[in-house]
């Protein structure tokens, strides 16, 4: 169960993103609130980064191998997450 989270990071680390937005946007100061769409940016251009990781990673070909019924088209997930 855990393997199959690992296709999940890219998610993760946009929740994550979402997270520090609601946070920082609830923020008194006006400095920080104006860093939101920069903040915004950087958690957007980290799960697009970290994505082709995910999939070419030895972990994720390693699962990809032990079951290839574990999708249907496992490498779409890597261009459709992207875009």
């Amino acid at each position: 169960m855990v393997e199959k989270l690992w296709f999940l990071i890219p998610e993760m680390v946009l929740f994550a993103g979402v997270v520090a937005t609601f946070i920082i946007g609830l923020s008194r100061d006006r400095r920080m609130r104006d860093a939101l769409p920069m903040v915004t940016c950087v958690f957007l251009a980290a799960a697009f980064a970290i994505t082709p990781w995910v999939y070419g990673g030895e972990h994720g070909q390693r699962l990809l191998s032990q079951n290839p019924n574990i999708m249907l088209m496992p490498m779409l997930g890597r261009y459709v997450k992207m875009i």
